[in-house]
């Protein structure tokens, strides 16, 4: 049963029931919890739960039961989501990503930080509390640089949906809410042992005056606050830290039921220790500074987010819708900072031939700006006031992740003339996720596998791209500049037996023979005139299913564009990995993301709302082009980082992806970088609360008044 001793409810004598009563309410909300299938209720009740558990029993028995069935619970609900309604592969690779992400030992580490200070704290418990969030949002942080889905099991994530906190993303980020879930577990527990102490300090005084005036009848009418607390001995801190120990007497009632109460001090006796206590009085939670910061911050923070909806609306973003004009924009930047909305389609699959692949881009552009004409023109006959002209909306074409597979670096410089003439007939913007041969250094010389490059190329219409070319050499790029063998010499061996090293010279000019075919520009590619606007190379392909992709080593290049505004590419993965965002442009940067997710639905919906906080964190859009995934676009604009339009893709789709209101967003994280999520933890939380530490002393003068006036 739960005692009160020393502020702390812990237990004597536990029973079996108990253990099973805790063991089960760990598990339930760990399976709902901070796991892939996860419910946002269920991830604040983790923390009290399963501190209140690690701080009450032995270290022994809290270590496995805390670590072990959260992690069982945590594993559970990953499979389900991952292996539900898909083969046999998925479910091995749910199985795999659950697995990286609860069966870390290290996650254990915050509750034995906070069980040795919950034990030291002394007078300087207030700052103790922060020990635990902040070494388990500092636990987080460093996985999210070391392996991104590990990350993925954070209860942050869960949070996309709860509107008020959603809306502080820009300016906490992410892990501000972690932090701040991981501080109410240690508030939570110190608010169920002030109720706990007080109804057992009720409880205990109720009964003694039962007993003096009913004889002994105390006994059968107890309630179930005695029961569970025990009632004789308690033991309490009183002003200036001395420690007391207080009994009941078995005296006379005074008059209104005033029950007098001898203490003897340890530390000497005094006449300031002895009190009479009216009717049970339980510890103000005034006192307990710990629970009172955390429920005024806590307020603070929610009406923050409800206020940036309303009355604040456009604080963190300038939100104001652009202005109607009844003719087309030709300068939408030069007379208003109002971007027109972004039309975007979307194709999963690519034409085998790049013949083909040009006829779909160019009968696509003619059949969007159709479609426009007619609405808009519908438009027009209904209302004498137009709207802005649909027709003039940039269009942006996306081809998903490795929609194209190129054979050689002459078909690439192929690919890069056509795209380019396609961009400039069509007037569309077109992305393209493209799969090429590496050619550089580290090549694999037996060509055991061959190493490749996934790369995203972006066309942006009537683009004008400077390259110096040297007369009578090999035409090549900055991005493209390879070591070309020579052509290799064959030789003849009819007449006379092939030694082992003659074979194997054979076999590896056969080797650079291929090389070369791939590797070497002719004279008519015409790569030279044709460089995309925009060329990156993935930097983080997926460990154990791109094994043969060489990453990038350069950041994501990113520009400015009249229409478009700031953009910049991210492949998939890349997104996932906190260093990309730290080199995105934070003026409200469009981020084009071929992507190839896969993966049952739960999986989509935890990346998607993974990376939905990102946006809002950072204050970026995005569109996604995914080959078997979600494709859809997603921006703080407007709508706060929902997801305007998404649905699963057969083929293809279009939707339109509102433009930002401001060249510049209000985001704090974007100015100051990832780094400001760890500072969160020890700097901006306590900023946050420190403009409250005079309303608490108020508060507390206040109370000490009432309670001087009443014991006079």
């Amino acid at each position: 049963m739960f005692v009160v001793d020393k502020k702390n409810v812990k237990l004597k004598g536990c029973s079996f029931l108990f253990h099973v009563i805790w063991v089960v309410l760990i598990f339930a909300t760990s399976f709902f919890g901070p796991g892939l299938q996860v419910d946002p209720l269920c991830c604040w009740l983790f923390f009290p739960v399963a501190l209140l558990y690690f701080r009450s029993v032995s270290l022994w028995t809290a270590v496995p039961v805390v670590y072990l069935i959260s992690a069982l619970g945590m594993w559970l609900s990953n499979y389900r989501s991952f292996a539900l309604g898909t083969d046999v592969a998925a479910s091995v690779f749910g199985a795999l990503l659950a697995a990286s992400v609860v069966t870390l030992p290290l996650m254990t580490v915050p509750f034995l930080v906070d069980r040795f200070f919950f034990r030291w704290r002394g007078q300087c418990y207030t700052l103790a509390s922060f020990l635990f969030p902040s070494t388990w949002t500092l636990l987080w942080f460093l996985l999210s640089r070391i392996l991104p889905t590990a990350s993925w099991g954070m209860a942050a994530w869960a949070q996309s949906e709860v509107e008020p906190l959603r809306q502080l993303a820009p300016l906490i980020g992410v892990f501000g809410i972690e932090f701040v879930m991981a501080y109410s577990g240690v508030a939570g527990c110190e608010l169920f042992c002030l109720v706990m102490s007080s109804v057992g300090r009720r409880a205990s005084v109720t009964g003694t005056e039962m007993e003096a005036v009913g004889g002994g009848s105390v006994r059968g009418r107890e309630g179930l606050a005695e029961r569970l607390v025990g009632k004789s001995e308690e033991s309490e801190e009183v002003e200036g830290g001395v420690g007391v120990e207080g009994t009941v007497t078995d005296g006379e009632v005074e008059d209104g039921g005033r029950v007098s109460v001898e203490v003897d001090a340890r530390a000497g006796s005094s006449s300031s220790t002895r009190r009479e206590t009216e009717g049970g009085e339980c510890p103000s939670v005034i006192c307990r500074f710990d629970v009172f910061q955390f429920g005024v911050g806590m307020l603070i923070l929610l009406l923050l987010g409800f206020a940036s909806r309303t009355a604040l609306e456009g604080f963190f973003f300038q939100k104001f819708p652009c202005p109607s004009s009844g003719g087309p924009r030709e300068s939408p930047l030069e007379d208003s900072d109002c971007t027109p909305d972004i039309r975007m389609e979307c194709f999963v699959e690519a034409p085998s031939d790049l013949s083909s692949l040009v006829v779909l881009l160019e009968k696509t552009a003619e059949e969007v700006r159709a479609l426009e004409n007619v609405k808009e023109g519908r438009e027009r006959s209904r209302s004498l006031t137009a709207t802005a002209d649909r027709s003039q909306s940039p269009l942006v074409i996306l081809l998903s992740e490795e929609a194209v597979v190129l054979s050689s670096l002459h078909e690439e410089a192929l690919f890069f003339s056509l795209m380019r003439r396609t961009a400039d007939q069509t007037g569309a913007y077109i992305g393209v996720g493209y799969q090429a041969p590496f050619c550089g250094d580290g090549e694999n010389e037996n060509e055991t596998e061959i190493l490749t490059r996934n790369m995203f190329a972006f066309f942006a219409p009537h683009s004008e791209v400077e390259i110096s070319r040297e007369a009578g050499t090999e035409k090549t790029t900055e991005r493209f500049v390879y070591q070309n063998a020579e052509s290799p010499q064959n030789s003849s061996h009819v007449f006379k037996i092939r030694s082992l090293r003659e074979e194997e010279e054979e076999r590896q000019a056969s080797v650079r023979a291929r090389r070369v075919s791939r590797c070497t520009l002719t004279e008519d590619s015409e790569m030279a005139d044709q460089i995309p606007d925009l060329l990156y190379q993935k930097n983080y392909p997926v460990p154990g299913i791109e094994e043969t992709t060489v990453p990038g080593k350069t950041r994501p290049p990113k520009k400015y564009f009249e229409e478009l505004g700031w953009v910049t590419p991210a492949i998939c993965f890349d997104l996932d990995h906190p260093q990309i965002w730290t080199r995105i442009p934070p003026q409200n940067a469009l981020v084009l993301n071929p992507s190839a997710t896969w993966g049952p639905e739960g999986f989509r919906r935890l990346h998607g709302s993974k990376q939905e906080l990102t946006v809002d964190q950072y204050g970026a859009r995005i569109l996604r082009c995914s080959s078997s995934g979600d494709s859809l676009s997603y921006g703080p604009f407007r709508e706060w980082g929902r997801r305007l339009t998404g649905e699963a893709l057969a083929s293809s789709t279009s939707f339109f992806v509102p433009g930002p209101a401001s060249p510049k967003a209000n985001v704090l994280l974007a100015q100051v970088g990832t780094f400001y999520g760890l500072l969160f933890s020890v700097v901006d939380l306590v900023a946050v609360l420190s403009g409250l530490v005079i309303l608490v002393f108020l508060i507390q003068i206040f109370m000490s008044f009432l309670q001087s006036r009443r014991l006079q």
